[in-house]
């Protein structure tokens, strides 16, 4: 590698460059440009070749991949959680934070961040899309019950919300606190609507992945789970091992020790929380329903005194395990070769 360039992106003040040799670490140039494609090529294009450019995971990280692609020999996308260097600096400020990087990648004290393909980028801007507005309606019937018990009227499960019923609720309450009333059942209406319109948009597009339409044979694993996971694992053989995929879902172990002080096993943090959530729904699903071997298994391992937690913990791993084989394999779904024991 000829020359190494480092980029600390911001939003509101633009990209800062830094480029260094390779051979000695001396500082050639430093830059500033706004968040525009053309310059950011052009600026780039000054650094000698063959050219690395690296920049931290954050919110414009993709742009930042998608726009620099083709541009430069090698594109390093760093984790910023283990750039101490630039976290713990005395002098923090963004040309520094960009000649940080540089010097780090010139290194290789960098951990990359893998980037997937444009296909299952779309895809997950569809998945976060679906889950952004599920929080959402979930925010707007909190609020719509705590309008309700504000003014000492209890209301609890479903019946609030069912359009047959809004008029009589709305009547319970005082007459200033109608028209907010009528404000949040408006706002759920169109929230709801928007969730079934991206949720048909989901399907459709998710079902063009042939991974997401194997992963739909499973019991209890619908177009949500499946999309999910294709999404965000895009592929099983980019990690070394199975239990780097069960780290990565977050049901992965870690394991402290320093001399004689050892710490209690527990759940490795820093795992991706949109699969965590699909999979232990799925796992909540499967051992709830009796005919498939997940739940007979989770039935056995509760037979033999193993804990609750533990045993669901051991069938989400199995889930994993099995979505990963049905997808190297390209495989259709046969229960009676799963074996979870």
């Amino acid at each position: 590698m000829e020359s190494y360039v480092g980029i600390d992106a911001h939003c509101n003040t633009g990209l800062e460059l830094a480029a260094i040799e390779a051979r000695n670490g001396e500082l050639l140039w430093r830059d500033r440009c706004r968040l525009d494609a053309q310059l950011l090529r052009e600026a780039v294009s000054r650094a000698p070749r063959p050219c690395a450019v690296v920049f931290e995971q954050g919110e414009l990280a993709t742009w930042l991949y998608l726009t620099l692609s083709g541009s430069c020999d090698s594109l390093v996308v760093a984790d910023p959680r283990h750039n101490r260097l630039i976290s713990t600096s005395p002098d923090k400020d963004d040309p520094f934070d960009a000649l940080a990087l540089a010097q780090l990648a010139r290194g290789r004290y960098v951990r990359e961040v893998y980037q997937p393909p444009v296909p299952f980028l779309n895809l997950r801007l569809q998945v976060r899309h679906h889950y952004r507005l599920n929080q959402h309606i979930t925010v707007l019937k909190n609020q719509t019950k705590a309008l309700f018990r504000h003014h000492g009227i209890p209301v609890s499960g479903t019946a609030v919300y069912s359009p047959d019923n809004r008029a009589a609720f709305l009547k319970s309450l005082p007459a200033a606190a109608r028209p907010p009333g009528e404000d949040l059942f408006a706002m759920l209406d169109v929230a709801s609507e928007r969730n079934r319109a991206a949720l048909r948009l989901l399907h459709q597009h998710g079902r063009r992945f042939p991974p997401v339409r194997r992963l739909m044979r499973i019991p209890e694993i619908g177009i949500v789970t499946a999309a999910t996971f294709a999404a965000f694992l895009v592929t099983p053989s980019r990690f070394p091992s199975r239990s780097h995929i069960w780290s990565y879902c977050g049901f992965g172990l870690t394991r402290r020790r320093s001399g004689s002080h050892i710490e209690p096993v527990r759940l490795r943090r820093g795992f991706n929380r949109h699969l965590k959530r699909v999979v232990k729904s799925a796992v909540e699903r499967l051992v709830q329903r009796q005919a498939n071997p997940f739940a007979a298994a989770y039935q056995l391992r509760l037979e033999r005194g193993t804990l609750p937690t533990r045993a669901k913990l051991a069938i989400a791993r199995k889930l994993i395990d099995v979505l990963c084989a049905l997808w190297n394999s390209k495989e259709e779904y046969d229960p009676e070769r799963v074996r979870v024991v």
